[in-house]
């Protein structure tokens, strides 16, 4: 199985527990014999896909997360896979860790947002991930790269979802004190950048979003600036899963504090600062890895029915008979 050496030092979640993942296999309609055979038919639908790359065997496990996150659908996990190719072809930068000296970038990013993954999940196997948005040194937010942003972000969740951890699905908390309308311009002159990184998330990652926690808002105009140009470019879906508290005990009302960081009431002794250093110096220490995986890309030229845009299908995808 690919993945990262044991003995590493691991700043994302422990895998499922086993109760939890029996719960979520039989709510989903499966069992652990059935995921590795559906698994399997998977991977030889990729294969006789002219234009998706030879998957092997030996990613079988990490197929799996595809179809937990379809719900154990072959068809949706199909076009997930799909999407999840191009993705890495349209946005392949995204996807590697860049050359020296423009890595230095993965870091930097840290002094504009910190955060990262709470090491224990949540009750049901649900990924808890903290984002914060702060004052960089010189004082001057318009300088973040954004690019290099979604890009860190994007590399954020490969280390998650790319190492067969399967979870039920990812808890967001978004605190925005530091957020001000220098904030808020610099977002909102990269919303193509937000669409791409969205369509990833939400289109072709092997991961559901499962709510949006909105913390420490300081004006209401601004979030509210930020929802309506945000939300229009996620699925319904998820925008009605963005959750605006006005208190930390309202956040504690949706997650237990034990599970929180000791800043926001909880018991984590991690802070935001310490978290988004330990998974960008993890990030930076996997460059091989992240680059062992540059192959996982669509070929369109071979491709037989067109894609209408960067995620959607036009048509259906051929079923695979399997005895």
């Amino acid at each position: 199985m690919p993945g990262v050496d044991s003995h590493d030092p691991d700043p994302v979640p422990d895998v499922i527990s086993p109760k939890d993942l029996n719960d979520l296999l039989r709510e989903i309609g499966t069992t652990p014999e059935s995921l590795k055979r559906d698994a399997a038919a998977l991977r030889e639908w990729i294969v006789a896909e002219p234009h998706l790359p030879n998957v092997t065997s030996d990613l079988d496990e990490w197929l799996e997360t595809f179809l937990i996150v379809s719900k154990n659908s072959m068809e949706k996990a199909k076009a997930r896979l799909d999407n999840y190719f191009t993705c890495r072809t349209t946005l392949a930068d995204w996807f590697v860790v860049p050359p020296p000296p423009e890595d230095r970038g993965i870091m930097e990013d840290t002094d504009y947002v910190q955060g990262g993954y709470l090491p224990r999940l949540l009750p049901g196997g649900l990924c808890l991930y903290f984002e914060k948005p702060v004052m960089p040194p010189h004082g001057n937010w318009s300088r973040i790269d954004l690019s290099t942003h979604y890009r860190r972000s994007l590399l954020n969740v490969e280390a998650m979802f790319g190492r067969c951890k399967p979870v039920r699905g990812v808890v967001f908390v978004y605190d925005q004190k530091n957020i001000n309308m220098g904030v808020v311009t610099t977002l909102l002159s990269s919303l193509g950048l937000f669409r791409k990184w969205m369509g990833c998330i939400q289109d072709a990652m092997p991961t559901n979003v499962k709510a949006i926690h909105l913390i420490n808002g300081t004006a209401p105009n601004i979030t509210r600036m930020l929802l309506n140009a945000f939300t229009p470019l996620m699925k319904a879906k998820i925008a009605g899963r963005i959750i605006v508290h006005d208190s930390l005990k309202s956040l504690h009302e949706h997650i237990a504090p034990e599970y929180l960081p000791k800043e926001y009431g909880g018991s984590e002794e991690a802070t935001l600062k310490e978290m988004g250093t330990v998974l960008g110096n993890f990030i930076l220490s996997k460059k091989e890895w992240y680059a062992s995986r540059a192959w996982m890309k669509t070929d369109e030229s071979l491709r037989a029915v067109k894609k209408t845009s960067e995620f959607g299908i036009e048509g259906s995808f051929r079923k695979l008979e399997v005895d």
